[in-house]
């Protein structure tokens, strides 16, 4: 019991800093880990990295990628790529900005995603029930398995969104393989380039503005992050450090800031999501006197911080 009790430790480990999709033996994996890769589904990964996912994978029609919700982790989003017919005349939606408030955490808008090429990615959301069964939203039918909807609506077609499509292809969660360590498919850009603005100094580490690279399927992926280095004055809190990293890697909402992971080498680093106004205490003290914080802004925030506490 103690040895898969260090087992299952090490394994965790390896999953927050490396491979979120490892696990060493059956005995000490998580069974929703092993559920996700029984079904090809991503874990509770953004829209924003699902909808790059598959534009690389070749956003063919059809082409389909299922993941676990970030804010219901028993509610499952599938999101499809359906070929559109355009009239001449009608031009493409611009790209909707998200207001101030929206940027304190990604939240996307349950809306169609337009391409150039009279593409829509639509999305669907699967519901599970406390017995285990599966539906469609907005559909009475239920499913014993996410296999069998799946296969269902793969054979029949599927309805979502106005439009009509089909799933001829899943866009799969890929572990890293044996070789990827040599690489390091998902660490960070190395030196000089992982540093770019300095963005505060904190209590005990130094805060900056980077880029984190994932290798995906067809190439490197890029990402602005922000990323908190542990000062080498303070190498005695790094086990506190980490614990802090381990407990916000369990948190997943959309009013709170995401942890990507930790980088260990000759420095200590947290990577976390970029969010566009910093802080939002340092954001109110800048702008208090420049008109830009109105009561309607204020009341959005605090109705998101008062939907992160009550998640909290």
């Amino acid at each position: 019991q103690e040895a898969l009790s260090f087992v299952a430790l090490l394994d965790g480990y390896y999953r927050l800093t490396a491979d979120a999709h490892h696990y060493f033996c059956t005995e000490v994996a998580p069974p929703r880990l092993l559920e996700d890769l029984e079904n090809l589904c991503h874990g509770p990964i953004s829209s924003e990295f699902a909808i790059a996912k598959l534009k690389r994978a070749g956003k063919q029609p059809g082409l389909y990628l299922l993941r676990r919700s970030p804010q219901d982790f028993d509610s499952f989003l599938l999101t499809v790529c359906a070929q559109v017919r355009l009239a001449p005349s009608l031009p493409l939606p611009p790209t909707l900005p998200l207001p101030p408030a929206g940027d304190w955490a990604v939240g996307t808008p349950w809306l169609p995603c337009w391409t150039r090429s009279g593409q829509e990615l639509r999305r669907c959301l699967i519901r599970r029930d406390e017995e285990g069964s599966f539906w469609l939203a907005g559909l009475a039918r239920r499913f014993g398995s996410l296999q069998e909807l799946l296969g269902t609506y793969r054979h029949r077609g599927l309805q979502a969104e106005g439009a009509r499509m089909r799933l001829a292809a899943c866009c799969p969660p890929l572990p890293r393989g044996e070789g990827a360590g040599r690489g390091d498919p998902t660490s960070l850009l190395p030196p000089p380039r992982l540093q770019g603005e300095s963005l505060a100094q904190g209590s005990f580490t130094q805060i900056f503005k980077g880029l984190r690279r994932q290798q995906q399927e067809l190439g490197h992926c890029h990402s602005q992050v922000v990323l908190k280095v542990l000062d080498l004055s303070h190498r005695n809190c790094t086990e506190s450090f980490l614990e802090a990293a381990s407990t916000m890697s369990q948190l997943s909402h959309k009013h709170l800031v995401l942890l990507h992971g930790v980088s260990l080498g000759k420095e200590t680093i947290m990577v976390q999501e970029y969010v566009r106004y910093g802080p939002l205490d340092l954001y109110l003290k800048k702008n208090q006197g420049e008109g830009k914080v109105t009561t309607s802004w204020k009341l959005q925030v605090a109705k998101q911080l008062a939907y992160a506490l009550n998640y909290l």
